[in-house]
């Protein structure tokens, strides 16, 4: 047992004032009383057969001082001790291994430098006797020792070199909260730990127990392609650029390399452009830097007209497409770039692919039409979508074959196909046409009901579709192979089906749009929308992409390859769609492919680079989490004053009924 608060026991001197009292009580009173009183008093003595009175008295003094014990003990807080309090001397060293510990000046990079402090630290640890531990702070932090003392001294060093050798600092973003959220092992067991953070960022708030050493130079200045991207506006390519200059202030020049440009398809060399421009950039502002036809700054604030730079296409110098365009810097001044990494940028997919619809009907309907013309206009940034409404084109070398009412005899086998209202079945179509269902017109029409499947999601044909809203008044039973989803059904039949494997990919929609309120509604652009999606998915959403982002990955085809073009990076086979994959160095990649049907993809090309924050090299952020918890002493001790507090209440109880005896 232990007394948290020693000075309690100072209350034991009620003991001493206790019995001063019982010295300084006279022990007889005079009074005046009758001797019919003084006999009664005598003849109750006498009827006692063992005289108490003596013991009584020194039981009733015995649970005074007790009671006055107790209560001193208490005020002093008595414990049971579980565990001491560790005073050891331990600390945790978190090294910063994010992309801007990359920057460099004369010849050491950051990373380098707060490797080097780590074991000049665990010198002055181990020489005391201490315990340490070393955590690398990249997107998956891990311990690089534990709570290790002097013996692992030589492991460290061969450690630490190893992370230098291996070049083991990413070019992403490094997780701090998952890093200090790895101390509070730790430092729960040992609240005192000292926790040391390599970093080149400034925090405004900093725990206590954590110290952050900046391992930045002051000299170092970087030249930075934040982003970039190109925009197709009134029929020429529109380049925006962001670029910043951390560190100083001066004169930079942007340079673009346009290659491709005006190229008819991809099998055209085009032209080769070069465009460059001067940019004054100052107190770490982010410049916009924009390459175009026309200027168009209505939309923007004072400052950001400020911060930005034109440079205006003349009639020669304007694009239509490209192949790749690179951005990158050709001169810094007097500046010594501390960071090379965030210097180019590439942008890819000015090259559009070519979709081919044939849209065949016995009687044109102007709603398909318009979802045609539509669909054109919305993909016009990812495809260069080509409608032919020729009943003479033959049935071959098209992407999208939409059949209404007539149908072929044979299925094309080279494309996608749409069979709206079927009047028959076409050879290979696995579809078996039974009887018409007439609803009786308007009256009688049925909304159509969603077929779900409790095993798998809802399918994407129906994304913001409610399917209660489209009704039909007549409709074609039929029967398919099983090859088949059903997606929708009316009066429990199936009317829209699609299925999507290697040997086919088809649609049907078993009712004509005549006898139906679906056209009339927005659901009818949205479901071909939906359907091209499902059947022409895009292979990647964007043409670049930051290092430890999550890219997904689809494909109309049964596989493809993704490679770096450095031949550094990432060299990945994916076989099922759709798929998803993180790349860890920056640069170019290729995606090789092959299209459905046998047909042959072209290559789609995609860059990853550096994060945008990581450019700043000067980057100042609000807090670093704190992993340390409030520190609770009944971690280390059993609280006793509940077991003291009964003690002196049975006391009490025992004082009162001596007290209630002597008075009978």
């Amino acid at each position: 047992m232990r007394f948290l608060t020693p000075l309690g026991l100072l209350g034991l001197l009620g003991i001493l004032v206790l019995i001063i009292i019982y010295i300084l009580r006279p022990n007889y009173q005079q009074k005046f009383v009758s001797s019919t009183y003084i006999w009664k008093l005598s003849l109750k003595y006498r009827k006692k057969r063992i005289p108490t009175s003596k013991l009584r008295d020194l039981l009733l003094i015995l649970c005074q001082v007790l009671i006055l014990a107790g209560s001193a003990a208490a005020l002093a807080t008595p414990v049971q001790v579980l565990r001491e309090q560790p005073t050891d001397n331990e600390v945790i060293a978190i090294i910063d291994a994010s992309a801007s510990m990359r920057a460099q000046y004369n010849g050491e990079m950051r990373f380098e430098r707060a490797c080097n402090r780590v074991l000049s630290l665990a010198d002055t640890v181990f020489g005391n006797d201490g315990t340490m531990s070393v955590i690398v702070a990249n997107d998956d932090p891990v311990y690089l020792i534990r709570e290790a003392d002097r013996s692992a001294s030589a492991q460290l060093n061969d450690d630490i070199n190893d992370l230098l050798i291996s070049d083991m600092c990413t070019y992403g973003s490094a997780n701090v909260e998952e890093a200090f959220s790895l101390c509070e092992d730790v430092v729960a067991a040992n609240p005192a730990t000292k926790i040391y953070f390599y970093t080149d960022t400034t925090y405004t708030y900093v725990p206590n127990n954590v110290e952050v050493v900046n391992v930045s130079d002051s000299n170092e200045i970087n030249a930075s392609i934040l982003d970039a991207s190109a925009t197709f506006e009134s029929g020429y390519y529109r380049v925006t650029a962001h670029i910043a200059l951390f560190g100083a202030n001066g004169t930079v020049r942007l340079k673009m390399n346009v290659n491709g440009a005006n190229a008819v398809d991809i099998n055209d060399p085009g032209d080769s452009r070069e465009f460059s421009i001067d940019v004054e950039c100052y107190d770490d502002q982010v410049q916009t830097v924009v390459f175009c036809v026309e200027r168009n700054d209505e939309d923007l604030s004072e400052e950001e007209k400020e911060n930005t730079t034109y440079y205006i296409f003349n009639d020669a110098e304007r694009f239509y497409s490209y192949q790749s365009i690179l951005l990158s810097f050709d001169y810094l001044g007097d500046f010594e770039d501390c960071f090379m990494d965030d210097d180019t940028f590439s942008i890819y997919g000015g090259q559009k692919e070519v979709i081919n619809i044939k849209y065949s009907s016995s009687l044109k309907n102007p709603f398909v039409t318009s979802a045609l013309l539509s669909l054109q206009n919305y993909y016009s940034n990812n495809w260069e979508i080509h409608i032919s409404d020729s009943l003479d084109t033959p049935n071959e070398g098209f992407d999208i074959y939409i059949f209404e009412h007539e149908m072929p005899q044979t299925l094309p086998r080279d494309g996608v196909v749409f069979l709206f209202d079927p009047l028959s079945s076409p050879s290979g179509s696995g579809l078996t046409l039974r009887n018409i269902v007439d609803l009786g017109g308007t009256e009688g029409a049925m909304p159509l009901e969603e077929v779900t499947n409790d095993d798998s999601p809802r399918s994407p044909v129906l994304n913001n579709i409610n399917l209660t809203d489209i009704l039909v008044t007549r409709y074609r039973r039929l029967d398919d192979d099983g090859t088949y989803e059903t997606l929708a059904s009316c009066d429990g039949d199936p009317v829209l089906l699609v299925r999507n494997d290697d040997e086919a990919k088809i649609a049907v929609m078993a009712f004509s749009l005549h006898y139906t309120n679906l056209p009339l509604k927005a659901a009818f652009p949205r479901l071909m929308s939906n359907l091209f999606s499902y059947f022409m998915p895009s292979t990647i959403d964007s043409n670049y992409y930051e290092v430890g982002s999550t890219i997904e990955f689809n494909s109309r085809g049964s596989s493809l390859k993704v490679t770096s073009e450095s031949g550094s990076g990432v060299n990945e086979d994916i076989m099922s769609f759709p798929s998803s994959l993180s790349i860890d160095l920056p640069g170019t990649y290729r995606i090789e492919q092959m299209g459905v049907f046998d047909k042959d993809a072209p290559d789609i090309q995609f860059y990853v680079k550096i994060p945008a924050a990581e450019s700043n090299t000067r980057a100042v952020l609000d807090a670093l989490p704190d992993p340390f918890v409030s520190e609770n002493q009944y971690d280390y001790f059993n609280d006793l004053l509940i077991y003291l507090a009964a003690a002196i209440v049975a006391f009490l109880f025992l004082e009162w009924i001596l007290q209630l005896r002597d008075n009978m």
